[in-house]
């Protein structure tokens, strides 16, 4: 940054981490160029919950004092902004990725993810990667990290499924934050006597460590290749009771936990009826890598039939983005005990197996809209 922030530096009116030195705050030049508002705003979410709602909220209002500001206000919201965004990143990184990217997409990514903050031009023009991370009106969180998917990140996520884009997206999203608050505080003079700036950034950096770990688990769980292929015999997805992953070493993880062999039927009959509006009571998914023995999946079928379900689903992924889940509905009932998914031998693959089933479908199933009904496939 060309401006070296100094004596004006607005400082942060409460601890930035529990058992941290709290930052002082320093007079600051009053009512130029937006100032006061910053450090207004930046004093009512320093005193309240630091949530990622807040902080969104807390941007949103940085935000609409843009267009006042000169660069020395702006450099001074960048590095508030950065430094504070640790404390709603930190609120919610022990959740599951589904749910730090319902909170976070919306309120603490369109600041991540953009350029850092700088005064606008006198005509308020703004860079295009600005406009193309910035959120919409109206925008939710699944639309804003599908479009960014397919824009501006379209390199980093497009190629994993849906379901683990927020992740992609998170993990930069904290890699750019270390890197932009690393940067704000050593540009910034005043910052060398307050320890609270340079504790900021290694809260930063250790979340950096544990994102970096998280994004090359996400790149695995949600390569596309881990999915067979879908074909006309495949349904639109509909929920189903319980999800049981095969991974490649044979092992079960139902709902997330790896299971033991001996305890399988049992968790399985634990959640059969888990639905409490009923959707998908009895049903239960099956996720196996294409090239999966076909083998792996009797032992699924097997498993869900001790456990008393109707119908095991195989899911796969439409062959083109963005990767859309279908399955391959099997009706327990109709497919007799001992037989084979598809009539495929013993040595063939899950995906032999599927194909096998389309092979049957009727020539009009293929494709099917979403949401439209799909003809059941035959077993």
């Amino acid at each position: 940054m060309p401006w070296r922030r100094g004596a004006a530096v607005v400082a942060l009116a409460a601890l930035l981490g529990c058992g941290e030195d709290a930052i002082s705050v320093r007079p600051a030049e009053r009512g130029a160029y937006g100032r006061d508002e910053l450090l207004a705003a930046v004093s009512a979410y320093a005193g309240g919950p630091r949530t990622p709602e807040a902080f969104g909220a807390l941007v949103r209002a940085v935000a609409a004092l843009r267009p006042k500001m000169d660069e020395p206000v702006a450099a001074q919201a960048e590095l508030q902004l950065t430094v504070l965004a640790v404390d709603a990143v930190e609120a919610v990184a022990s959740l599951p990725w589904p749910e730090r990217t319902a909170r976070l997409a919306t309120t603490v990514w369109p600041l991540a993810l953009a350029p850092e903050v700088e005064a606008l031009a006198p005509d308020g023009w703004r860079a295009p990667d600005e406009l193309a991370t910035a959120l919409r009106d109206g925008e939710g969180a699944e639309a804003y990290v599908a479009r960014l998917c397919t824009g501006a990140y379209v390199v980093d996520c497009k190629h994993v499924v849906p379901e683990w884009q927020g992740a992609i997206l998170g993990t930069i999203a904290v890699g750019r934050l270390t890197e932009r608050a690393r940067a704000a505080v050593q540009d910034c003079d005043a910052c060398t006597a307050e320890p609270g700036w340079a504790a900021a950034v290694k809260r930063w950096e250790a979340l950096d460590v544990v994102a970096q770990a998280e994004r090359a688990a996400a790149e695995d769980a949600g390569a596309t290749e881990r999915w067979p292929a879908a074909g006309p015999a495949a349904a639109p997805w509909a929920p189903v009771a319980v999800s049981v992953e095969v991974e490649d070493d044979g092992d079960w993880v139902i709902d997330g936990a790896t299971v033991a062999l001996a305890g399988r039927v049992g968790a399985l009959v634990a959640r059969r009826d888990a639905p409490a509006d009923g959707a998908g009571r009895g049903v239960a998914a099956a996720h196996l890598a294409p090239g999966a023995p076909v083998t792996a999946l009797d032992a699924v079928i097997a498993a869900a039939r001790a456990a008393g379900y109707t119908r095991v689903v195989v899911e796969a992924r439409e062959p083109v983005y963005p990767w859309t889940r279908r399955g391959y509905a099997v009706e327990l009932a109709r497919l007799g005990r001992g037989a084979r998914l598809g009539g495929v031998p013993a040595d063939a693959t899950v995906q032999t197996a599927l194909r096998a089933l389309d092979a049957r479908a009727p020539a009009a199933a293929a494709p099917t809209a979403p949401g439209a009904a799909a003809p059941a496939p035959r077993p």
